[in-house]
């Protein structure tokens, strides 16, 4: 069953689109367990930015100091700088605990237009199709399977490539496998309170990077590892990834007036066999679905497919 995510993907939980992915599986650990680390470490991002505004002039140049002396590994530095400007990057992302689902993930950035597509796969079949898009001004949803888009607030550009090195975690060994496969490998560790994640960055001889995991470890928990395999990252933007007519399928599902917004989400509801049984266990009723919203709607759907 797959969960509608605000991408942020981002989309890629990244810190979800990909610290987590944007579109998770709804039974799985691996939405919630991913979701705590980005959580966790903005938090501590943000109470930094807090206190470090209300350090004394001197302190806050120690802090200066003491963050100059952090030290990214040099390939993943250089695989961060390509996110500096224009960029396409393609990933595909599989998680431990059900490799039958997996996760094709496209980021890119034209200028100030973004494109985040996260395409779900169970199996031999798209299950989910969806796609984050900003030109500059105005952000969007897309569903292309439900043939509807929405508009939605602005999200900030973020992944795990760049999240990390700008964190400055500290560079570990300990998961690194005897086997490297002839890589070098770049090893991060964050420690939060009750749980730990390790970033191991896979670099073959030119530096580019090959794959990258994410260990999610909690005490009493088997380990979930979230493994994000290299298609293409370039500094340069797929401008037919930015192209307008991609809505022109689509359904303004803002437009819709009540009937209209009724008699498609019935639809919709009807194709996929969801049961008004389905709908009551999220609380929503036929009378609901005139007034629903799109975040609500495709998540009712993506429960019961």
């Amino acid at each position: 069953m797959i969960e509608w995510k605000k991408t942020a993907c981002a989309l890629m939980a990244l810190a979800a689109c990909l610290m987590a992915g944007c579109s998770e599986s709804e039974d799985s650990d691996s939405s919630s367990t991913a979701q705590t680390t980005s959580q966790e470490i903005a938090d501590n991002d943000s109470q930094d930015d807090t206190e470090s505004e209300s350090n004394s002039e001197a302190e806050a140049e120690a802090v200066s100091e003491a963050d100059d002396e952090i030290s990214v590994g040099e390939l993943l530095s250089g695989a961060a700088e390509i996110f500096d400007g224009d960029y396409t990057y393609t990933s595909s992302i599989t998680y431990s605990d059900d490799d039958s689902v997996s996760y094709d993930v496209t980021l890119a950035k034209s200028g100030d237009e973004l494109y985040e597509q996260i395409v779900t796969n169970e199996g031999d079949e798209v299950s989910s199709d969806v796609i984050y898009y900003f030109d500059g001004t105005t952000a969007y949803n897309l569903d292309i399977g439900l043939g509807i888009y929405s508009q939605t607030d602005e999200i900030d550009e973020v992944n795990t490539i760049v999240s990390v090195a700008q964190l400055g975690l500290d560079q570990t060994t300990t998961h690194i496998p005897d086997d490297t496969e002839g890589l070098e490998v770049e090893e991060y560790t964050y420690t939060g309170d009750t749980y730990i994640t390790v970033f191991d960055f896979y670099f073959d001889d030119d530096g580019s990077m090959v794959k990258h995991t994410v260990t999610y470890i909690e005490e009493g928990e088997d380990d979930l590892v979230q493994t994000v395999e290299t298609v293409k990252l370039d500094d340069t933007a797929d401008e037919a990834l930015f192209d307008e007519e991609l809505f022109d399928d689509l359904k303004d599902f803002d437009a819709m007036t009540e009937d209209e917004r009724l008699s498609f989400c019935q639809s919709i509801c009807s194709e996929y066999g969801i049961s008004t049984d389905d709908m009551y266990t999220l609380d929503i009723t036929t009378d609901d679905l005139k007034t629903i919203s799109y975040d609500d709607f495709t998540t009712l759907v993506y429960s019961f497919v």
